[in-house]
């Protein structure tokens, strides 16, 4: 029981982070940067979407991380009692520990969020191996975090306080896994002072349709998971998750990939202004 409860609190927590990466990650932001900076690259060349990749990204890094803390900042004045309440929990020590793992994994969607962007990036240059590889990067570091944690702690709570680190760990290691090849297609990522750049309010333009149809499926997404540690016995919170991760697999392995390989190819010709290859690489 006390390794089903963990594992249920693990995955909520993991649940919030996943949330905004699929929103402001690899979902409606990237969708609404690829068109830029394949058009900003298209007709003012590689200096210029160096430019613009770089003002994006920090803009999208320091939001994310201010954020990120004023979220973990008000988890931590949050009184144990009102927060036990909100998740459903009776005990206050598991209550405590769901609030903890909470507040490690939340700066994660600073972290993910900026890699996906420079995956996007990568994309839209036509590199796709290094973009591909990072995701890896995130498979082993939990791996090893597990690992660690099975080595070195005999505690569960403890253990998954580990597993929760190594998720940090994975987000800057994404990152810089990334940094030679942007580096050599000419778009090494420089951090900059964030500032409303006519390419950032587009992409801002282009983000609001595209997060009123995602967010309503994040929304349900989380608010299956709240229901589960509510209504369900121990262990049902873990249960949903790993029934989502296969349903997922399919729509990632065939989907997802053809969209990220389509996408900036169809937005590099629309830039062009070459109809007539969309629409041959569309079909």
């Amino acid at each position: 029981p006390i390794r089903t409860w963990v594992n249920d609190a693990l995955n909520w927590a993991w649940t919030f982070p996943n949330a905004f990466r699929r929103l402001f990650g690899e979902g409606a932001l990237s969708s609404a940067f690829v068109p830029v900076l394949s058009r900003t690259l298209e007709r003012e060349g590689r200096e210029r979407a160096r430019a613009v990749s770089n003002g994006v990204v920090s803009s999208l890094l320091v939001a994310l991380l201010l954020l990120s803390a004023a979220l973990v900042a008000g988890l931590s004045l949050v009184p144990a009692a009102a927060f036990a309440r909100c998740v459903g929990e009776t005990d206050p020590a598991r209550a405590e520990e769901m609030s903890r793992l909470l507040r490690i994994v939340l700066p994660y969607l600073a972290g993910v969020c900026v890699t996906a962007q420079l995956m996007a990036a990568l994309n839209v240059v036509g590199e796709f191996t290094v973009p591909a590889l990072a995701q890896v990067i995130v498979n082993l570091t939990w791996l090893g975090g597990a690992a660690a944690a099975w080595w070195l702690e005999d505690d569960l709570a403890r253990r998954a306080e580990i597993i929760a680190w190594s998720v940090l760990v994975s987000a800057v290691l994404q990152i810089l896994w990334q940094m030679p090849a942007l580096a050599r297609h000419g778009l090494g990522f420089r951090l900059v002072r964030p500032r409303l750049s006519p390419e950032l309010r587009e992409v801002l333009r282009l983000l609001g349709p595209m997060l009123l149809g995602l967010g309503a499926g994040q929304i349900a997404v989380l608010a299956d998971s709240q229901i589960a540690l509510l209504y369900l016995p121990e262990g049902g919170r873990t249960h949903i998750y790993y029934g989502m991760r296969v349903m997922q697999f399919p729509m990632g392995l065939v989907a997802v990939a053809l969209a990220t390989a389509a996408y900036p190819l169809l937005s590099r010709l629309a830039a062009r202004q070459d109809h007539a290859g969309v629409a041959r690489a569309a079909s």
